[in-house]
């Protein structure tokens, strides 16, 4: 009633207090999202500014010198090569690769053919992976796969070079389990977690993704695309703030692509126990990014779900020469596959045990 009256006594008509106090409240409203949207915008056009959305131009990649257009699987390694050259030099001269490759009947790496099916008695492991697995740089005989073959057991090395989690889960169904394994080695480096949400790779191979469906995991489309021809530029679809939330998320273990991480993981695994396989997971050096969200995501899952993380990383963060186990490039020289091999084999004995009836 005391603002009412105030109003009449100041010539004012009392009905209208009520309404002019809601403008207010609108206004003050307004001007606040106004603000918000003010301040995101900035936030978003200095996030552009400090850290612009990279891209990726598609480069005739020496790895289909010797693959080949893969409809299932992307691309994949080509059979029957003996001893192929594999050079390349730097701008200033500095050799960067030089190695050679063979691949058996299967198009994996080495020569040594494994039968299907396979032989009673003895112990066989399929190595999943990307180009650390397959040995990117060093010679056949030197890959850890290779190493931990000279210990007595078959280990077919079905390591890709830029393969993903979803690519090593294809390749394991259709060249992995024919083989009859006793163990499913899984070895994946920080890297590989980003390469699921890309459908192309930098060579201008479509990539067979996997996507979450209320949580499960649904198939890649076919057929895959064609291949880009050589220059073209592939852009980043997330850039601005939504390229440092997701980056942020990425650093906590959250977000999409560790979803599909952990899903793909999972499958794997539990395609190996329906096969009679014991399953293993091993963490790789990689020494562009420590690895220890990667590390920490998997040993969760591990301890859930009752299976093994091999971390071979701490192995080379005591070596105080721990640059020179790896090129130029920074994969694994012949030195640092030496050394996975003997963590893998310190950290897992029971990977090089025979198993009876087998």
């Amino acid at each position: 009633m005391i603002p009412a009256a105030l109003a009449a006594a100041n010539g004012a008509d009392p009905t209208m207090m009520p309404r002019m106090g809601t403008r207010r409240r609108s206004s003050r409203l307004l001007l606040a999202a106004g603000s918000v949207v003010l301040a995101v915008a900035c936030a978003e056009a200095i996030a552009r500014a400090l850290d612009p959305a990279p891209t990726v131009v598609v480069a005739l990649r020496r790895e289909l010198l010797y693959g080949r257009i893969d409809p299932d699987l992307g691309w994949s390694p080509l059979p029957d090569l003996d001893r192929f050259r594999v050079r390349e030099v730097g701008l200033e001269g500095e050799v960067i690769l030089d190695y050679h490759v063979s691949t058996n009947s299967r198009g994996l790496r080495g020569r040594r053919e494994y039968a299907a099916p396979r032989p009673p008695g003895g112990r066989r492991i399929v190595a999943l992976g990307d180009s650390f697995t397959w040995g990117q740089s060093v010679e056949e005989e030197e890959t850890f796969p290779a190493r931990l073959e000279a210990r007595g057991v078959e280990v077919p090395n079905l390591g890709v070079i830029g393969y993903g989690p979803g690519q090593m889960l294809l390749r394991l169904r259709r060249d992995g389990l024919p083989l009859e394994p006793d163990v499913v080695m899984l070895c994946l480096i920080s890297d590989d977690v980003r390469r699921d949400v890309e459908p192309w790779n930098v060579n201008g191979c479509a990539r067979p993704c996997f996507s979450l469906v209320d949580g499960a995991l649904a198939p890649p489309r076919y057929p895959l695309p064609p291949r880009l021809p050589g220059g073209t530029v592939i852009p980043n679809p997330h850039h601005g703030l939504a390229r440092v939330l997701r980056g942020a998320q990425s650093a906590l273990g959250l977000g999409p692509r560790w979803d599909l991480l952990r899903a793909t993981v999972l499958e794997i695994r539990r395609e190996a126990l329906a096969a009679g396989a014991r399953f293993v997971v091993v963490v790789l050096p990689f020494l562009a990014d420590p690895g220890d969200r990667l590390a920490q995501v998997l040993g969760d899952l591990g301890r859930a779900h009752d299976f093994q993380v091999v971390d071979a990383r701490p192995a080379f963060d005591a070596r105080p020469d721990k640059a020179s186990l790896f090129i130029i490039d920074g994969h694994p020289d012949a030195a640092g596959h030496a050394l996975i091999a003997d963590e893998i084999a310190r950290q897992a004995p029971w990977l090089l045990e025979a198993t009876p009836g087998r």
